[in-house]
């Protein structure tokens, strides 16, 4: 009931603003990882993530889709797979950002509940961040993390587990290059 509750409150809308949030390039001698995972049941799940460099030009993605029991599992998972893919890249430098408030709130609760649901996927994170690198989260506005999120609603309908991006595929291109455009430095 906490993660419900907590990925329930972090949806409730305020005012917007005129100006769009648009993503933000790393600092200097980094590269991004922006993640988004999708829910909508237990066997119908899917995650999305994008890493680019300080210029915003692409550097890896990925789409996936699996099973999960929850939102909070599936956001979980899809921060895995992205920690993953910039490990076995050798990326010494991360900055990990996803529009799931609630994550940190998570991974900062997970030795208060050793037996907690997620705890396995959670120790999963945790060995990544204590290889030989430096990663630090950050949290984004959905509106800021638009090609992440696409990229997980591609998972969603594939029909393998796991395509890997070397390329910006088709279906988020237009965002991609607007946001190349229009980069918020």
């Amino acid at each position: 009931m906490y993660n419900i509750d907590v990925f329930q409150k972090q949806n409730k809308t305020t005012p917007k603003s005129n100006q769009p949030t648009a993503w933000k390039p790393p600092v200097h001698g980094y590269l991004k990882l922006n993640t988004d995972g999708s829910w909508k049941s237990n066997d119908k799940a899917s995650g999305g993530g994008v890493i680019r460099r300080t210029d915003g030009s692409w550097f890896m993605g990925v789409s996936i889709k699996f099973d999960a029991i929850n939102p909070a599992a599936a956001e979980l998972v899809t921060i895995r797979e992205g920690l993953s893919l910039a490990n076995n890249h050798n990326i010494s430098r991360l900055e990990v950002e996803t529009d799931a408030q609630a994550m940190k709130i998570i991974m900062d609760s997970a030795e208060k509940y050793p037996h907690h649901q997620l705890n396995a996927i959670i120790y999963d994170i945790v060995k990544l961040l204590k290889t030989n690198w430096v990663v630090i989260f950050l949290h984004a506005k959905r509106d800021a993390n638009v090609v992440a999120h696409k990229l997980a609603r591609f998972g969603m309908d594939m029909e393998v587990d796991k395509v890997t991006h070397t390329s910006p595929p088709q279906c988020i291109m237009q965002d991609y290059m607007q946001e190349l455009v229009n980069p918020m430095a």
